[in-house]
């Protein structure tokens, strides 16, 4: 199964479309887009700058390919047809096609809060995170349908400890407290209401303990004689150190994306507005890319999750750690704190240590801040002094 955008009209303002094909089944299906085709890159499907919203029209295509990304892992792991897949595809394009619709809600805080999750802003469209805190907090309502008068702070703090009964760390709680508290926000703007306890809601935080790589246990990994999806994961993973990118962005890379040995990819971030950023590629990174077929291996983030720690243990990389973790102190060993996540973390801390000036280091992470991109430079108290011997002021 395949899938590509495409104007209805190629010569005059039209709208564009998304075609879905498997053999001789296809459909195409309105994305709500109307726009004219010669402001569109039909190579890398993508609007050009000269289109006034080619950000936000942009990142609503990336939101659409990862719905048919994800449909397209869903099919291939549980082995169902086109039908289902176009099924599947078309119930999550419903809520991105039909977010512009206004009802009246009578006073109901869901029906708004499903719209604000999904409705443009003048950073980023179509904010997963704000549709992840849209469907977490339905959940929460279990079937029952408060009104905006409803959501008061004796609520969000029962909110605060379901989520946290469910495991969810102090900072995912925080984020899906910020984003109920923006939405009630900005329906009191709108004069939706008149309930102002949103103004008290406690936004949870804590600094994590995470992991990195060494550039040696980056090579321990790589040296691996691995096969099926355990060479998979240890290949998307490669990338991520090698690029300092988000899985969700070095997942999609491809050779098309690289021109003089410099990778040029639109970061898409999460509340930031999308960021290009411009990447030397890695010898290996370039192996890797060759080796399936000019692309970024494909695998579900929670299979590299769960394999990238296996990989880790075959290279030996298992000593013994005690880390906050979740708001709890747990030891394990260091194998089992890796994710798909770590690989940016290694590649930024691996790059920093090389001595490459933080201001360079940013521009390759796309952050804009230093605050948060020393939350990503993992270096220890014991790596700090040895790497600081050989410093005069310690010397003479």
């Amino acid at each position: 199964m395949t899938y590509n955008f495409f104007f209805r009209d190629a010569n005059e303002t039209s709208p564009l479309y998304l075609l879905i094909r498997d053999n001789k089944c296809r459909d195409k299906i309105p994305l709500g887009i109307r726009e004219d085709p010669k402001t569109y890159d039909r190579e890398h499907q993508r609007f050009l700058k000269t289109n006034h919203k080619y950000r936000t029209l942009n990142a609503k295509l990336a939101f659409v390919e990862e719905i048919c990304e994800g449909a397209l892992e869903e099919a291939r792991d549980k082995r169902f047809g086109f039908e289902k897949f176009r099924k599947r595809v078309l119930e999550e394009i419903e809520l991105v096609v039909s977010v512009g619709k206004r009802h009246e809600d009578d006073g109901k805080f869901l029906p708004f809060f499903r719209r604000w999750a999904l409705t443009d802003n003048t950073i980023r469209t179509f904010n997963r995170q704000r549709k992840n805190s849209y469907k977490l907090f339905e959940e929460f309502c279990d079937g029952s349908d408060p009104m905006f008068d409803d959501i008061t702070y004796t609520m969000s703090e029962d909110y605060i400890e379901w989520m946290a009964r469910r495991g969810l760390a102090a900072n995912t709680r925080g984020t899906h407290i910020r984003n109920l508290k923006a939405a009630m926000s900005e329906a009191y703007k709108r004069e939706l209401h008149e309930n102002t306890q949103f103004r008290r809601f406690r936004k949870e935080s804590e600094d994590p303990e995470d992991v990195y790589l060494s550039t040696e246990e980056v090579n321990r990994i790589a040296s691996l004689e691995l096969s099926g999806m355990m060479d998979k994961a240890r290949d998307l993973f490669l990338i991520g150190c090698h690029t300092g990118l988000r899985i969700s962005d070095y997942s999609r890379i491809t050779t098309n994306d690289i021109h003089d040995g410099v990778l040029h990819l639109m970061n898409v971030k999460t509340r930031k507005k999308s960021i290009t950023v411009d990447i030397p590629v890695h010898p290996r990174v370039m192996g890797i890319l060759e080796k399936y077929g000019g692309r970024a291996p494909q695998l579900a983030e929670q299979h590299v999750n769960a394999l990238i720690k296996l990989v880790c243990d075959m290279a030996g990389i298992n000593e013994k750690l005690t880390l906050l973790h979740k708001g709890h102190l747990m030891t394990d060993r260091k194998c089992n704190f890796v994710t798909s996540h770590t690989a940016r973390r290694s590649g930024l801390t691996n790059l920093y240590k090389a001595g490459v000036s933080t201001y360079r280091c940013m521009l390759i992470s796309g952050h804009t801040s230093e605050k948060t991109f020393f939350k990503y430079i993992k270096i220890t108290a014991k790596e700090n002094a040895e790497d600081l011997k050989e410093c005069a002021f310690f010397r003479d």
